[in-house]
């Protein structure tokens, strides 16, 4: 049981973290590029590389980084949606 709630509290930590960095980096790359969708992207892009790098996929297993990079960033999307929805 204690190895579970560790478990889910590092994946938690892990998309907490990542989380972060797509927000940080989306906001940032919106200074250069104008189509926030194009940022989005971008911003996959670079963390999905970065993930890869350090080897926190398995070798030929991608599918824990594109999960990871595809929630993450969904979770920022909603994030930055209602952000400006609050706003108006």
């Amino acid at each position: 049981m204690a190895d579970t709630l560790l478990t889910l509290f590092a994946l938690g930590a892990l998309l907490a973290g990542t989380t972060l960095v797509a927000l940080v980096t989306v906001i940032a790359l919106g200074g250069f590029i104008r189509r926030r969708s194009v940022a989005f992207g971008t911003s996959m892009l670079m963390l999905g590389l970065l993930l890869h790098a350090i080897g926190f996929a398995p070798p030929g297993n991608p599918w824990p980084v594109v999960i990871l990079v595809g929630v993450s960033h969904g979770i920022a999307a909603l994030v930055l949606w209602w952000k400006g929805r609050v706003a108006r």
